[in-house]
């Protein structure tokens, strides 16, 4: 087999002592990238006057996320209450392997999408991940 669906990937949060909350009606999760910050080392002992870097402190860019608006669900307005209130909360990433990505964090941002005369009406955002994120095997 050359590959495996991503169909049934999940994002959920946690907010304090609260349950854990699904965004329901999930259309799409964007990736989550880590990259190393450099700290130029380099000196005048530094081979034939090479430049040399050691690795610096992580960082992780916004995640983004899109999904539809359905009628009796309140993903939306749970999003956009939590972008006004600027809360910090506890997000699992779970991709259709079993695997997860483990990170806290805030929703940077919420866009209620735009409304076509032939589309679904949707959502979408991102998640600003702060400090660690934890990476969890598939079972």
């Amino acid at each position: 087999m050359a590959g495996r669906r991503a169909m049934g990937a999940k994002l959920s949060y946690t907010v304090a002592s609260d349950q854990k909350k699904y965004i329901a009606h999930l259309t799409s999760l964007g990736a989550i990238n880590t990259a190393n910050e450099e700290i130029d080392v380099t000196d005048h002992d530094s081979p034939n006057g090479n430049q040399e870097f050691i690795a610096g402190a992580q960082t992780h860019e916004n995640v983004s996320f899109a999904g539809n608006i359905v009628a009796g669900d309140d993903t939306f307005k749970r999003i956009w209450a939590l972008v006004q209130s600027r809360t910090t909360c506890n997000f699992i990433a779970e991709y259709a392997d079993g695997s997860t990505m483990a990170f806290s964090g805030y929703f940077a941002n919420v866009t209620m999408g735009e409304q076509t005369t032939d589309g679904l009406m949707g959502y979408e955002g991102e998640l600003r991940i702060s400090g660690d994120v934890t990476f969890g095997e598939s079972a």
